[in-house]
């Protein structure tokens, strides 16, 4: 069985805007200062895309 890695990026992400919505409902961080990140976040997924293209095309 192969595991693919948006397979796994996608519910990961949703486990951490749960674990951020719950802290902010606590009152542990403010959500809303995090939002601000969010080109961070566009960064990070392009580079992963990229690395990834990049493993591939080794193994060709």
């Amino acid at each position: 069985m192969r595991i693919y890695p948006g397979a796994v990026a996608v519910p990961l992400c949703l486990i951490l805007a749960g674990i951020l919505l719950a802290l902010d409902r606590f009152g542990i961080i403010q959500v809303g200062h995090l939002w601000s990140l969010w080109p961070v976040i566009l960064i990070a997924s392009g580079m992963e895309k990229l690395y990834l293209w990049t493993i591939t095309q080794d193994r060709r």
